[in-house]
């Protein structure tokens, strides 16, 4: 977790892989244990809000995808071939593992299934079951990694351009550099006004927010972020909840807004006046919009509930 950069995790990603299937042949296993039929409720109705715990789940856990980068970076022959065939393949086996896993928690279960397995398992004390709680410790531990990376960065992206506006002064350059590029195209540059404020260094900087920020200033967040997430680790004790609030904030954002914004801006930046890729683009954003609304009016649903 303090380290600086993200590395691709052999270890840990094969243990994780091993560990998933395990878990899904315990599962199995208990198939066959004697216990009383699942009870199934007929003609039961779904709630709105159960509906959108289900989107909030299924979103989260493929948020994998956020990893798509590093990966990429650190592969032999990164090709479009490749990342593609590596996103389908991940995307297969998450898709497959969850489809099995539900199946199998639907047997044992029944209607009284809970957002997380263990609450149904907390008073089962057979061997299958406490293996399946510590083979689940081994797969939390080996993805804190994963989880915490990313959030440690947001805090550092935040901090250091509130506080020397990295971010803004490198796209600034990066204006002026590509206004440069233009003004040579048009064979106007020596008219261009305000386009020598940038120098070579400006042009070929780049934005490393761990390596260039102090010490203090870098572990001083990450174990901040540590308590925090141990303390509401310690206080919220609905999963749907998390499930919830990292949907609304991050999954929609990523997921429909900004892809959306991005899209629209590039429409409009290489000139491309299409009504139908405007509006299709437009409702994906108000989708993301609306889904943020929606999933944190039951976010606070949830608060008050407790």
């Amino acid at each position: 977790m303090l380290k600086k950069s993200l590395a691709e995790l052999k270890f840990q990603s094969r243990i994780l892989f091993v560990g998933v299937l395990t878990l899904l042949l315990i599962l199995a296993v208990k198939q066959f244990e004697e216990r009383a039929p699942p009870v199934f409720e007929t003609g039961k109705k779904v709630s709105f809000e159960g509906f959108i715990d289900t989107i909030n789940i299924t979103l989260t856990s493929y948020g994998f995808i956020i990893n798509l980068f590093p990966i990429t970076s650190q592969m032999k022959d990164p090709s479009y071939k490749n990342v593609m065939s590596a996103v389908f393949i991940a995307v297969a086996f998450c898709f497959s593992a969850y489809l099995i896993l539900s199946a199998l928690a639907l047997n044992l279960y029944g209607d009284n299934i809970q957002v997380s397995l263990f609450d149904n398992m907390k008073d089962d004390r057979g061997i299958l079951s406490i293996g399946i709680r510590i083979l689940f410790l081994v797969i939390f531990l080996c993805n804190i990694p994963y989880l915490f990376f990313p959030g440690k960065m947001s805090i550092l992206n935040a901090l250091q351009e509130y506080r020397f506006s990295v971010f803004s002064t490198v796209i600034e350059a990066n204006i002026k550099q590509k206004e440069k590029e233009l003004a040579r195209q048009a064979d106007d540059f020596n008219n261009a006004s305000g386009l020598d404020g940038i120098s070579e260094i400006d042009e070929a900087k780049e934005v490393d927010v761990i390596n260039d920020c102090d010490n203090k200033t870098y572990y001083g967040v990450c174990f901040g972020f540590l308590a925090a997430v141990v303390g509401a680790a310690l206080a919220l004790d609905d999963l749907s909840l998390i499930f919830g609030m990292i949907a609304a904030f991050s999954e929609s954002m990523l997921n429909f807004v900004l892809p959306g914004l991005f899209f629209l801006t590039g429409l409009s930046y290489i000139g491309v006046s299409k009504p139908i890729l405007k509006i299709a683009a437009s409702l994906f954003t108000l989708l993301g919009f609306t889904y943020f609304v929606v999933s944190n009016y039951f976010n606070v649903v949830k608060f008050l509930r407790m």
